[in-house]
């Protein structure tokens, strides 16, 4: 049997304002999906890492860039999230 491990990289604003959509406040916002298949062993079968492009911070918060090495030119250059 083979496992997928999944890891998704937040961002999130760098102020006390919170991004709304359709009535709900967007308190973070993915910006990197990453995934690995593993096997029984926990051998790595597949890779997958792609970056999002923002909607809402499209600024990443210096904290997280600190945390996650992910700059804003990173995720300018990701797709939108319904196509990652």
């Amino acid at each position: 049997m083979d496992y997928i491990v999944l890891d998704l990289e937040w961002n999130q604003s760098a102020t006390r304002y919170r991004a709304e959509r359709n009535g709900i406040l967007i308190s973070g916002e993915i910006v990197e999906i990453g995934a690995v298949r593993v096997n029984e062993k926990m051998e790595i079968l597949e890779k997958y890492c792609e970056f999002v492009k923002p909607e809402c911070y499209q600024k990443m918060n210096r904290n997280v860039t600190e945390l996650t090495d992910i700059t804003n030119d990173m995720i300018a250059e990701g797709r939108p999230f319904k196509e990652v």
